[in-house]
C-alpha cells in the first residue's frame, strides 16, 4: 500500500470538484481540522469517514476485509513514523481559482507532497482522491 504515502505531505494541491456547498476555501477549512484531529488520534475509521463514499480508498476499506487491514496498517505505520500533525495551513494557488495548497507540519518527520480532490456529498465536502507524486509512490 505504498500509495498511502500521500499522508506525508508538505504541499497538498486540492482541486475542488463541485460548487454545491459554497465557498471552496471555507469548505476546505472545515475539513482540514477534522482530518488533523483524526490523524492525531490515530483514528483510521474517522479518516476513512472523511473520504467520499465513491472514493476508491473508502470503497476498498469498506468492502474488502484484506484491503481494510492493509489500509489500516499503512496508516498506523505512517502515523507512528511521522507523528502528530502540528499545523495545517491552506493557501490559494495564484492564478488558479479552484486549487489550494496545504502546508502540513508533522511533529517527527519532514514532509512530502500529494494532490487531493474534494467532492460534494449530501452532507458537505469529502475527500475524493489523493494523487501521490503523480502516482509514483
Amino acid at each position: 500500500m505504498n500509495s498511502l504515502r500521500w499522508l506525508l505531505s508538505l504541499t497538498v494541491g486540492i482541486a475542488l470538484v463541485s460548487p454545491a456547498f459554497g465557498d471552496e476555501k471555507a469548505e476546505l477549512e472545515k475539513i482540514l481540522p477534522k482530518w488533523q484531529e483524526a490523524w492525531n488520534k490515530k483514528d483510521v475509521g474517522k479518516l476513512m469517514a472523511l473520504h467520499h463514499p465513491n472514493s476508491r480508498l473508502r470503497k476498498a476499506y469498506e468492502t474488502n476485509p484484506s484491503a481494510k487491514e492493509a489500509i489500516r496498517a499503512e496508516f498506523e505505520s505512517t502515523m507512528a513514523e511521522y507523528g502528530e500533525i502540528q499545523k495545517v495551513t491552506p493557501r490559494k494557488n495564484p492564478g488558479d481559482g479552484q486549487k489550494y495548497s496545504v502546508q502540513i507540519t508533522y511533529r517527527k518527520k519532514a514532509n512530502a507532497s500529494a494532490a487531493v480532490a474534494l467532492a460534494a456529498d449530501k452532507d458537505g465536502w469529502l475527500i475524493m482522491e489523493f494523487d501521490i507524486d503523480g502516482g509514483q509512490k
